[in-house]
Protein backbone atom coordinates (compact mmCIF):
# COMPACT_ATOMS: atom_id res chain seq x y z
CA UNK A 1 0.00 0.00 0.00
CA UNK A 2 0.83 3.80 -0.84
CA UNK A 3 0.70 6.30 1.87
CA UNK A 4 1.70 10.01 1.35
CA UNK A 5 2.78 12.18 4.61
CA UNK A 6 3.49 16.03 3.94
CA UNK A 7 6.58 17.18 6.31
CA UNK A 8 6.05 20.74 7.89
CA UNK A 9 8.31 23.10 6.45
CA UNK A 10 9.98 23.80 10.18
CA UNK A 11 11.44 19.92 9.64
CA UNK A 12 13.26 20.43 6.08
CA UNK A 13 16.67 19.88 7.03
CA UNK A 14 18.20 16.65 6.83
CA UNK A 15 18.69 16.03 10.64
CA UNK A 16 15.27 16.64 11.06
CA UNK A 17 14.14 13.54 9.17
CA UNK A 18 11.47 11.34 10.51
CA UNK A 19 13.55 8.46 10.56
CA UNK A 20 12.74 6.47 13.79
CA UNK A 21 9.00 7.25 12.83
CA UNK A 22 9.70 5.56 9.65
CA UNK A 23 11.86 2.78 11.02
CA UNK A 24 8.84 1.64 13.32
CA UNK A 25 6.35 1.54 10.42
CA UNK A 26 9.03 -0.71 8.73
CA UNK A 27 8.74 1.47 5.42
CA UNK A 28 10.76 4.24 3.72
CA UNK A 29 10.40 6.63 1.07
CA UNK A 30 9.78 5.30 -2.67
CA UNK A 31 9.81 9.31 -3.86
CA UNK A 32 8.93 12.42 -2.97
CA UNK A 33 7.36 15.76 -4.32
CA UNK A 34 7.10 19.25 -3.73
CA UNK A 35 3.73 20.85 -1.65
CA UNK A 36 2.68 24.10 -0.63
CA UNK A 37 2.63 24.62 2.89
CA UNK A 38 2.93 27.46 5.92
CA UNK A 39 5.99 27.98 7.66
CA UNK A 40 4.59 29.17 10.70
CA UNK A 41 6.99 30.31 13.72
CA UNK A 42 6.13 32.20 17.35
CA UNK A 43 6.62 35.55 15.14
CA UNK A 44 5.23 34.97 12.06
CA UNK A 45 4.10 32.68 9.55
CA UNK A 46 4.33 32.64 5.47
CA UNK A 47 3.96 30.75 2.75
CA UNK A 48 6.65 28.25 1.29
CA UNK A 49 7.09 24.59 -0.08
CA UNK A 50 7.87 21.30 1.76
CA UNK A 51 8.12 18.07 0.55
CA UNK A 52 5.50 15.39 0.36
CA UNK A 53 7.00 11.62 1.28
CA UNK A 54 5.57 8.54 -0.99
CA UNK A 55 5.49 5.76 1.40
CA UNK A 56 4.86 1.85 0.41
CA UNK A 57 3.64 0.12 3.74
CA UNK A 58 2.11 -2.63 5.18
CA UNK A 59 -1.25 -3.33 7.57
CA UNK A 60 1.18 -3.69 10.39
CA UNK A 61 3.38 -0.53 9.89
CA UNK A 62 -0.61 1.08 9.67
CA UNK A 63 -1.47 -0.55 12.79
CA UNK A 64 2.16 0.79 14.53
CA UNK A 65 1.17 4.38 13.53
CA UNK A 66 -1.94 3.97 14.67
CA UNK A 67 -0.97 2.77 18.11
CA UNK A 68 2.03 5.88 18.04
CA UNK A 69 -1.10 8.35 17.64
CA UNK A 70 -3.50 7.07 20.08
CA UNK A 71 -0.43 6.83 22.90
CA UNK A 72 3.20 7.41 23.35
CA UNK A 73 5.21 5.16 22.79
CA UNK A 74 6.72 2.22 25.42
CA UNK A 75 9.97 1.97 25.02
CA UNK A 76 12.81 4.33 24.02
CA UNK A 77 12.98 3.19 20.22
CA UNK A 78 8.80 4.14 20.24
CA UNK A 79 9.19 7.02 21.92
CA UNK A 80 11.88 8.69 19.38
CA UNK A 81 9.20 7.72 16.52
CA UNK A 82 6.26 9.27 19.06
CA UNK A 83 8.37 12.32 19.20
CA UNK A 84 8.79 12.77 15.70
CA UNK A 85 4.97 12.62 14.78
CA UNK A 86 4.71 16.89 15.18
CA UNK A 87 6.84 16.74 11.75
CA UNK A 88 4.01 15.83 9.78
CA UNK A 89 1.25 17.73 8.83
CA UNK A 90 -0.92 15.36 7.22
CA UNK A 91 -0.98 11.34 6.62
CA UNK A 92 -3.15 10.17 3.98
CA UNK A 93 -3.64 8.88 0.30
CA UNK A 94 -4.01 10.72 -2.82
CA UNK A 95 -7.28 11.66 -4.52
CA UNK A 96 -7.93 10.33 -7.71
CA UNK A 97 -8.24 13.90 -8.43
CA UNK A 98 -4.74 14.67 -7.41
CA UNK A 99 -3.39 11.42 -10.11
CA UNK A 100 -5.14 12.60 -13.03
CA UNK A 101 -2.90 15.39 -14.04
CA UNK A 102 -4.98 16.55 -16.38
CA UNK A 103 -8.18 15.94 -17.88
CA UNK A 104 -8.60 15.84 -22.15
CA UNK A 105 -11.64 18.52 -23.39
CA UNK A 106 -13.53 15.55 -24.48
CA UNK A 107 -13.89 13.23 -21.91
CA UNK A 108 -16.04 10.92 -24.18
CA UNK A 109 -12.91 10.37 -26.66
CA UNK A 110 -11.03 7.67 -26.28
CA UNK A 111 -6.99 8.57 -25.94
CA UNK A 112 -3.80 7.59 -24.96
CA UNK A 113 -2.89 7.84 -21.49
CA UNK A 114 0.88 7.97 -20.18
CA UNK A 115 0.22 5.87 -16.62
CA UNK A 116 3.14 6.04 -14.24
CA UNK A 117 3.77 3.29 -11.05
CA UNK A 118 5.50 4.01 -8.13
CA UNK A 119 8.49 2.17 -7.15
CA UNK A 120 7.54 -1.33 -5.58
CA UNK A 121 10.64 -0.65 -2.85
CA UNK A 122 13.89 0.59 -2.41
CA UNK A 123 17.39 -1.59 -1.62
CA UNK A 124 20.08 0.84 0.06
CA UNK A 125 18.17 3.86 -1.25
CA UNK A 126 17.58 3.05 -4.87
CA UNK A 127 14.11 2.39 -5.80
CA UNK A 128 13.09 -0.82 -7.38
CA UNK A 129 10.60 -0.70 -10.01
CA UNK A 130 7.23 -2.67 -9.72
CA UNK A 131 6.24 -6.32 -10.63
CA UNK A 132 4.86 -7.80 -13.54
CA UNK A 133 2.25 -8.65 -11.16
CA UNK A 134 0.97 -5.14 -10.29
CA UNK A 135 1.45 -4.27 -13.73
CA UNK A 136 -0.97 -6.88 -14.64
CA UNK A 137 -3.70 -5.81 -12.07
CA UNK A 138 -3.77 -2.34 -13.51
CA UNK A 139 -4.20 -3.49 -17.22
CA UNK A 140 -7.01 -5.85 -15.66
CA UNK A 141 -8.39 -3.12 -13.47
CA UNK A 142 -8.26 -0.69 -16.85
CA UNK A 143 -9.64 -3.34 -19.34
CA UNK A 144 -12.76 -3.57 -16.80
CA UNK A 145 -13.60 -0.46 -17.39
CA UNK A 146 -13.46 -0.62 -21.27
CA UNK A 147 -10.15 0.55 -21.89
CA UNK A 148 -7.04 -1.02 -23.39
CA UNK A 149 -3.30 -1.76 -22.06
CA UNK A 150 -0.56 -1.46 -23.44
CA UNK A 151 1.78 -4.59 -22.57
CA UNK A 152 4.68 -3.72 -25.63
CA UNK A 153 4.99 -0.33 -24.52
CA UNK A 154 5.85 -1.18 -20.53
CA UNK A 155 9.40 0.23 -19.82
CA UNK A 156 11.06 0.61 -16.53
CA UNK A 157 13.08 3.83 -15.74
CA UNK A 158 14.85 4.65 -12.67
CA UNK A 159 12.28 2.73 -10.60
CA UNK A 160 9.27 3.85 -11.88
CA UNK A 161 7.49 1.64 -14.33
CA UNK A 162 5.17 3.37 -17.70
CA UNK A 163 2.32 1.29 -18.65
CA UNK A 164 0.56 3.23 -21.17
CA UNK A 165 -3.23 2.79 -21.93
CA UNK A 166 -5.94 3.24 -23.59
CA UNK A 167 -9.46 5.02 -22.41
CA UNK A 168 -11.99 7.55 -22.13
CA UNK A 169 -11.69 10.53 -20.29
CA UNK A 170 -14.54 9.69 -18.15
CA UNK A 171 -13.63 6.66 -16.52
CA UNK A 172 -10.09 8.26 -16.07
CA UNK A 173 -10.59 8.89 -12.22
CA UNK A 174 -11.86 5.65 -11.83
CA UNK A 175 -9.18 3.65 -12.41
CA UNK A 176 -7.08 6.59 -10.79
CA UNK A 177 -8.29 4.64 -7.45
CA UNK A 178 -5.33 2.12 -8.50
CA UNK A 179 -3.08 2.75 -5.11
CA UNK A 180 -0.22 2.13 -6.76
CA UNK A 181 -0.53 4.87 -9.96
CA UNK A 182 1.38 7.41 -9.54
CA UNK A 183 0.71 9.68 -12.14
CA UNK A 184 -2.33 9.58 -15.10
CA UNK A 185 -2.09 12.22 -18.07
CA UNK A 186 -2.50 12.09 -21.55
CA UNK A 187 0.03 10.52 -23.52
CA UNK A 188 1.91 14.03 -25.21
CA UNK A 189 1.82 14.16 -29.15
CA UNK A 190 4.65 13.81 -31.11
CA UNK A 191 5.96 17.54 -32.29
CA UNK A 192 6.34 16.85 -36.46
CA UNK A 193 10.36 17.86 -36.96
CA UNK A 194 11.10 21.12 -38.61
CA UNK A 195 11.54 20.36 -42.54
CA UNK A 196 14.68 22.70 -44.24
CA UNK A 197 14.45 23.12 -47.40
CA UNK A 198 18.20 23.76 -49.27
CA UNK A 199 18.12 26.26 -52.15
CA UNK A 200 18.38 24.89 -55.82
CA UNK A 201 22.14 25.93 -56.99
CA UNK A 202 22.32 24.22 -60.38
CA UNK A 203 23.90 21.11 -62.01
CA UNK A 204 26.27 19.52 -59.55
CA UNK A 205 28.68 19.53 -62.61
CA UNK A 206 28.82 23.01 -63.51
CA UNK A 207 30.10 23.66 -60.34
CA UNK A 208 33.03 21.13 -60.39
CA UNK A 209 36.62 22.65 -61.37
CA UNK A 210 37.88 21.06 -64.74
CA UNK A 211 40.34 18.45 -64.42
CA UNK A 212 43.92 19.62 -65.46
CA UNK A 213 47.21 18.45 -65.79
CA UNK A 214 49.06 21.62 -65.57
CA UNK A 215 49.32 23.74 -62.76
CA UNK A 216 46.30 26.18 -62.18
CA UNK A 217 48.14 29.38 -61.52
CA UNK A 218 51.93 29.75 -61.17
CA UNK A 219 52.22 30.88 -57.76
CA UNK A 220 49.25 30.51 -55.93
CA UNK A 221 47.81 32.67 -53.04
CA UNK A 222 46.06 31.23 -50.30
CA UNK A 223 44.46 33.16 -47.06
CA UNK A 224 45.16 31.95 -43.45
CA UNK A 225 42.75 33.81 -40.58
CA UNK A 226 44.88 33.99 -37.52
CA UNK A 227 43.38 33.80 -33.74
CA UNK A 228 42.54 37.44 -34.35
CA UNK A 229 40.32 36.99 -37.38
CA UNK A 230 42.49 39.02 -39.56
CA UNK A 231 43.16 37.33 -43.58
CA UNK A 232 46.50 37.17 -44.27
CA UNK A 233 48.15 35.90 -47.49
CA UNK A 234 51.20 33.52 -48.44
CA UNK A 235 52.13 32.31 -51.46
CA UNK A 236 52.40 28.41 -51.70
CA UNK A 237 53.63 26.26 -54.10
CA UNK A 238 51.80 25.80 -57.72
CA UNK A 239 48.61 23.23 -56.85
CA UNK A 240 47.71 20.66 -59.54
CA UNK A 241 44.34 19.37 -59.54
CA UNK A 242 43.75 16.20 -60.15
Amino acid sequence: MYIETQLLPNYLAPSHFPGALLAEMGTEPVGSRAAPDVYRTARREHETVTRRLILAVEDEGLARFQRLVEQPGRGRTERLAFDELRKLDDVGMREPAEVVVRMPEDETEEIVWEAVLHPATTIEGEPIAAGNATVEKWFALVEQHGGTGHREYVRRVGGLTFAPITLRGSTAREVARFNPLRALRPMPPIRPSTTISLRQVGEVNSVIPPVVNTPLADAPEVAVFDGLGEAVKVHAEPVVAW
